[in-house]
């Protein structure tokens, strides 16, 4: 699972230096083809072999409503979502991203997410704090879920990463 979406990043970094009037692009990795299709609200869909990722930056993210976050999780009140990634490979194989921007201090936005992970059956597996940061993760029914939020004189930037 790690190796597509590792791949796919790479891509992505590639890809938004260029600027090209065609929409898709497609490369040739060792491991397969891999096609991305760049909608101009800032949606860029990724399609591998058995593989397929969603990234949604500007607009796109900025309407976002953060519907991709597991079930029992939501966008922090009043937050701004920056970026959405979420994939898929295989069988049942998921995991995303996404990014936010809110005033709230990073321990209220931990507490928030730590009672979101309880309340959906998780168990608290780490916390932590460090330098302005604060981070979470939870783990239940083979599900995954970490929290980052990094406090700065701009605001609380703050990262949601899942996966099974």
């Amino acid at each position: 699972m790690t190796r597509f979406p590792m791949t796919a990043l790479s891509v992505l970094a590639l890809t938004a230096c260029g600027g090209s009037d065609d929409n898709s692009t497609t490369i040739a990795p060792a491991d397969g083809t891999m096609t991305i299709d760049n909608d101009d609200d800032g949606t860029m869909t990724i399609f591998g072999d058995d593989a397929q990722a969603v990234v949604k930056t500007g607009a796109a993210a900025n309407g976002g409503t953060a519907d991709n976050l597991p079930d029992g999780f939501t966008a922090y009140p009043g937050a701004k979502i920056v970026l959405s990634v979420e994939g898929s490979e295989g069988e049942g194989k998921q995991g995303g991203m996404i990014a936010m921007e809110t005033s709230a201090p990073p321990g209220k936005v931990i507490a928030f997410y730590r009672k979101q992970a309880e309340n959906a059956g998780m168990e608290i597996e780490s916390e932590g704090r460090f330098s302005g940061s604060e981070v979470m993760g939870a783990r239940g029914d083979g599900l995954g879920v970490n929290v980052v939020a990094n406090g700065g004189d701009d605001g609380t930037h703050v990262q949601i990463a899942y996966g099974d």
